[in-house]
């Protein structure tokens, strides 16, 4: 009789041991919250990178060269 009370007992104390986890809601916001932040990161960045003046063909290919020798 207590081989059938532990083969009973040992799977509900391993399936207690499983509520710890996030249940698929909680990791879908979480992993929602981390794309959406990393979105925003991106965007900000971008928006910097436009805001910046464009360098002309010339600027690109000698930037170091003054001017006048251009």
């Amino acid at each position: 009789m207590r081989r059938y009370g532990f083969a009973i007992a040992a799977p509900l104390l391993l399936l207690g041991g499983c509520s710890d986890e996030p249940d698929f809601d909680e990791r879908y916001e979480a992993a929602r919250e981390e794309i959406e932040t990393k979105a925003q990161l991106i965007d900000a960045e971008l928006e910097a990178t436009e805001a910046q003046p464009k360098a002309t063909p010339t600027e690109q290919l000698a930037p170091s060269l003054p001017k006048e020798k251009r």
